[in-house]
Formats: C-alpha cells, sequence, structure tokens
C-alpha cells in the first residue's frame, strides 16, 4: 500500500482509486472477519435481511470498491 501510493504522489495521479481484494465479500462475512481480527464474540453478530435494517441512510446492496483504476494505473 506505502509503494502504490508513493506512486500515486511521483506520478501526480488524481481522482478516486480504491484499493480492495479482488474478491468481494458479505457485510457478515466481515463482520466476523474483523471480529476474528480482534478477538470479538462472533455470537454477536446476527445475519438479517436488508429490507429490516433501520438504517437512516440508504445503504446499496452491493457496496464493494470498484477498483479498475488502481489496476489499470498502479504498478
Amino acid at each position: 500500500m506505502a509503494r502504490a501510493i508513493r506512486e500515486i504522489y511521483d506520478r501526480e495521479i488524481s481522482g478516486v482509486i480504491h484499493f480492495s481484494s479482488l474478491d468481494k465479500i458479505s457485510r457478515l462475512d466481515f463482520g466476523s472477519f474483523v471480529a476474528d481480527i480482534f478477538g470479538f464474540e462472533k455470537n454477536l453478530i446476527k445475519e438479517t435481511e436488508m429490507k429490516d435494517m433501520k438504517w437512516k441512510a440508504k445503504r446499496p446492496r452491493d457496496s464493494s470498491l470498484n477498483n479498475e483504476k488502481a489496476k489499470k494505473t498502479i504498478k
């Protein structure tokens, strides 16, 4: 990541560049992954339907980052 940031700086690349895994992951799996890393109790993470969430702001079903620009631009 540090090398990529350095390249962006040196080459004066502008705009939004997303860095992410090539694989998609669900919010549930991401929550479990974070719980594993920090030693949180995974049984506190509950699977639910998006329609049942009471978020103040709307959320997209798929919130994956598009990393095509990073793949094409950064060595």
